[in-house]
């Protein structure tokens, strides 16, 4: 919610085309909570703030977190490793990881390349009209 943060040089080259092309402020928290009642979820936590910080800060205080669905749409490499990293293991069997940016955007492919690396990772395209996402369902 707000600016789009930098953590690196790729990163910031990213950040500068999509402040170009989208603007430099995203949805506002009270707009995305609207969005969401007016679909009917009610089973989430939205945190505002750099996910470098608030993932691992929120991932401490839930311990007992278990994830369903995860959605990793952070369009560069480190949130979207430490993302993988801090809950993958917190993914139940069965559940599905969409991975919003593999193929299309070079750090978050190249995180998920990495995480993925020795590991099973079979993904499936969304038969969307564009490159992504696509997604796996964790066994």
């Amino acid at each position: 919610f707000g600016a789009f943060p930098v953590h690196d040089a790729e990163a910031e080259r990213f950040v500068a085309q999509w402040n170009q092309d989208a603007g430099p402020q995203s949805i506002s928290m009270l707009d995305l909570r609207k969005a969401l009642e007016l679909k009917g979820f009610t089973n989430y936590d939205l945190i505002a703030g750099d996910i470098m910080n608030t993932l691992p800060w929120y991932c401490e205080i839930q311990p007992q977190l278990k994830v369903s669905l995860l959605h990793i749409d952070t369009d560069t490499y480190a949130p979207a490793k430490l993302a993988l990293e801090l809950l993958y293991d917190r993914v139940v069997p069965g559940g599905v990881i969409l991975l919003d940016d593999y193929g299309v955007e070079h750090g978050g492919t190249r995180a998920v390349d990495e995480f993925f690396k020795g590991k099973p990772f079979k993904p499936q395209k969304l038969p969307l009209s564009h490159a992504s996402p696509v997604f796996l369902v964790k066994e």
